[in-house]
């Protein structure tokens, strides 16, 4: 089901966003998914925070609820947050626009394209 957007700040594209693309993410960047009793979301396990313990993210996976495009907005809102990126950078990298790199940055150049020529 497709929202509409009420705050132009929001890129629309999150709500191409797929829990395919999520769930590679997610696994990319280092974080595990965990038994959790609710089928509509999966929760991961990541980085570990300042108390020592594993942080925790909720990840939607029900595209049909009402809530998927808040649901992916708040994930990629709280990634952007953890991985000190700009939350486009973050739907990019989801979407495929950029490709990631092996620390998690990612770049605007596909990993086999030529460099480009220097004087």
């Amino acid at each position: 089901m497709t929202q509409k957007l009420l705050n132009p700040w929001i890129d629309p594209r999150v709500h191409q966003v797929r829990p395919v693309q999520v769930e590679a993410y997610m696994i990319r960047h280092g974080w595990r998914s965990v038994p959790f009793p609710r089928p509509e979301v999966r929760l991961y396990e990541g980085p570990t925070a300042d108390d020592g313990r594993p942080m925790t993210q909720l990840v939607p996976v029900a595209t049909q609820v009402d809530d998927y495009g808040k649901r992916v907005i708040d994930l990629i809102t709280n990634l952007a947050v953890i991985e000190q990126r700009r939350a486009v950078e973050v739907l990019e990298e989801l979407l495929g626009v950029t490709t990631p790199s092996g620390n998690g940055a990612v770049t605007n150049q596909a990993p086999d394209a030529a460099p480009a020529p220097t004087a």
